[in-house]
């Protein structure tokens, strides 16, 4: 753990004279070194835990979120866990409704739209149509930015 200077250290490294200590700074200089090449060495080391995670057919992403939720203090980590339920069950919220139910089985059936590329654009259209369509207020109109 780096430390520093305190008053009954005396004038080692002081610069209020406009002197400078250069065998301080060179003891500065060295240790910050040493501990960047040493965070150098354990960034290389998590690269090969997660390469190999990755080999064994894990989803580094997921692991990473793991990790990070493991290093929580516990009162943080449930606080955590219990906004991002909360977050989750506003989003999917829909899905155990009538409502939610039809726009999942029209989001199922929808055939893809081809974009250009060859690659199909989002069904979210059609979901958001069979929502409104449900709802009695007609068909969904896309956004101008939505449509081509």
């Amino acid at each position: 753990m780096a430390r520093s200077l305190s008053a009954t250290d005396g004038n080692k490294g002081d610069n209020s004279a406009g002197m400078i200590d250069g065998e301080a700074l060179r003891r500065y200089v060295s240790r910050a070194m040493a501990l960047l090449e040493g965070r150098d060495a354990l960034g290389e080391d998590l690269k090969e835990v997660y390469a190999e995670a990755k080999e064994a057919g894990f989803v580094t992403t997921q692991l990473r979120q793991i990790v990070k939720e493991q290093r929580m203090e516990p009162l943080t980590l449930q606080s955590h866990l219990d906004a991002m339920d909360m977050l989750r069950h506003a989003l999917g919220g829909l899905v155990d409704t009538p409502l939610g139910k039809a726009a999942m089985r029209e989001q199922e059936e929808a055939p893809p739209v081809n974009r250009g590329r060859g690659q199909p654009r989002s069904k979210v259209a059609y979901t958001m149509q069979a929502a409104q369509e449900h709802l009695g207020n007609g068909p969904y109109q896309l956004p101008e930015n939505e449509l081509a």
